[in-house]
C-alpha cells in the first residue's frame, strides 16, 4: 500500500471536496511547505512539477471521484457537504482506498478547515467506513490496514465521550472522531 501522496490521490480529494482553483493551489503549496515527508521523492525537489501534476490529474479525472462508492456513508457531516459525491461513479481499489481515505482525513483536517462540519472533527461508525470498503469485520488484517495508515499519517481515533482509543481496541458499532497530532 503506497501510503505517499500521489497526484491522483491528491486531485480525487480536490474534487471530493470541490475546490475552486485558488484554493487547489492554496492547498498543494501547504503540503508542498508542511507535508512533504508525505511526498514521493521526484516531487520533494520541483514543487512546480508536484502542483502541475495534481492540477492535471484533477483535470483527467472528470466528474467522477476516485475515493470509494459508499464514501459518503462514512460521515453524516461529510455527506450533508459533499452531497454531489454520492451519485458520482467511482472507482475502488482495495488498499488504495483505505490510505486515501487517511490522506483524506490528513488534509481536510489540516488544510481544509473550512471544509469541515461544524465543530472541526471527523466523525464516523467503524462498521459504517469498513462496509464502505467492502469489509464485514473488524479482522487482525483489517486493524493492521488501519493502525499502519493512522500510524503514518499521525492520526488518533477518539471515541464518543473523548478517551483516546487504539484500532485493536475499537469494536464495530463504536462512533470515533479522527484527529491529527
Amino acid at each position: 500500500m503506497d501510503l505517499l501522496y500521489a497526484p491522483e490521490d491528491l486531485a480525487a480529494i480536490m474534487r471530493a471536496v470541490e475546490l475552486e482553483y485558488n484554493e487547489q493551489v492554496r492547498m498543494l503549496n501547504a503540503i508542498y511547505t508542511y507535508d512533504r515527508f508525505y511526498m514521493h521523492q521526484k516531487h520533494l525537489v520541483d514543487k512546480e512539477l508536484f502542483i502541475s501534476e495534481a492540477l492535471e490529474c484533477l483535470a483527467n479525472i472528470g466528474p467522477e471521484v476516485i475515493i470509494n462508492r459508499d464514501y459518503p456513508k462514512i460521515n453524516e457531516d461529510i455527506i450533508e457537504m459533499d452531497m454531489e459525491i454520492r451519485n458520482r461513479n467511482v472507482v475502488i481499489r482495495d488498499d488504495q482506498d483505505v490510505a486515501l481515505f487517511f490522506k483524506y482525513v490528513r488534509i481536510r483536517l489540516l488544510y481544509l478547515q473550512d471544509y469541515l462540519p461544524e465543530g472541526g472533527n471527523l466523525t464516523f461508525e467503524i462498521s459504517d467506513m469498513l462496509r464502505a470498503y467492502g469489509y464485514d469485520a473488524l479482522t487482525d488484517d483489517v486493524r493492521d490496514s488501519l493502525e499502519e495508515c493512522m500510524a503514518f499519517f499521525h492520526i488518533h481515533a477518539y471515541l464518543e465521550l473523548g478517551a483516546e482509543c487504539e484500532i485493536s481496541d475499537m469494536e464495530m458499532d463504536d462512533v470515533i472522531t479522527l484527529r491529527v497530532e
